[in-house]
């Protein structure tokens, strides 16, 4: 394959066709000149900024179109790329005139002349507000979960694919002896060595998860209720743990069901939808 030289007409072109790509993709450029404070922007980071295609834009006009707690965070943030010539990543909120916070991306690196003087900053800048507000609903959501599995009197614990402890109510901690802070980040194995835990693809995008034992099992009698509300066959229990445990299984997508397995103990399986690691976000 022989490559072709480009000529400098050609390098700029081609540079035209991405700043316009960018630009048509909703990423807006930014470009300050640290001598003068003055501030370039794109047509989309203006528009992204609610700012005029005439009005004039300086680092200082910047700082004030953000959330009065985030203005020091950003200026150290830019301040300290600066002198060691580092890139740097900020997510900070722009204030709106009806008083709601709309979430911005900023990435960008130090430009130095050829004596190695630094002379602006240049980068992008994202829309991240969906991602945003969709991370904070998961938070709260994740809030009531945890409200709601504390006032379970039952032994609570939730797991990940990897049968690693997530959640670890204060129930749990009276029944097995250890504190939250011991478990959380630890195989559930830990607690019952018998216990196995493993995961696998199925379909339509899903992963199914096994947690089985080598313990007595359960008659089919009690199988066919155990997720109902209340059923219980302890005399302290409340009967809701797997209620709760389904319902939650069932509201993200999945299923859940029991069954005795052939070593004689009880193998409890459930489904969810399945996440690939390119889809998580830094949530910073």
């Amino acid at each position: 394959m022989t490559s072709l030289a480009s000529s400098p007409a050609d390098a700029a072109t081609h540079d035209q066709c991405f700043r316009r790509g960018a630009e048509g993709a909703g990423i807006g450029g930014w470009d300050p000149d640290l001598s003068t404070r003055e501030l370039f922007w794109s047509n989309t980071a203006r528009k992204l900024f609610g700012v005029s295609d005439s009005a004039p834009v300086t680092h200082d006009l910047f700082l004030s179109l953000l959330e009065p707690d985030d203005r020091e965070r950003a200026k150290q943030t830019i301040s300290g790329s600066v002198e060691p010539g580092a890139s740097f990543d900020l997510a900070c909120r722009l204030k709106r005139e009806d008083g709601r916070s709309h979430w911005v991306r900023a990435r960008g690196s130090l430009i130095r002349d050829k004596d190695g003087t630094p002379l602006r900053l240049a980068g992008v800048v994202l829309d991240i507000d969906g991602e945003k507000r969709l991370e904070e609903d998961l938070l709260t959501r994740e809030g009531h979960l945890q409200s709601i599995l504390e006032t379970i009197p039952d032994a609570m614990i939730v797991i990940d694919g990897r049968a690693i402890m997530q959640f670890f109510s204060s129930a749990t901690e009276r029944q097995f002896g250890y504190h939250e802070q011991e478990a959380i980040g630890r195989n559930v194995s830990m607690l019952m060595p018998e216990l196995i835990a493993s995961n696998r693809p199925v379909d339509y995008g899903m992963v199914e998860v096994s947690v089985f034992d080598t313990g007595h099992g359960f008659p089919a009698d009690v199988g066919k209720n155990l997720f109902k509300t209340f059923f219980t066959t302890k005399e302290t229990g409340m009967g809701v743990g797997l209620s709760i445990s389904r319902s939650i299984i069932e509201a993200h997508g999945g299923r859940m069901w029991a069954e005795s397995n052939e070593a004689r103990g009880a193998t409890f399986r459930f489904t969810l939808p399945a996440v690939h690691d390119e889809s998580l976000t830094d949530g910073t």
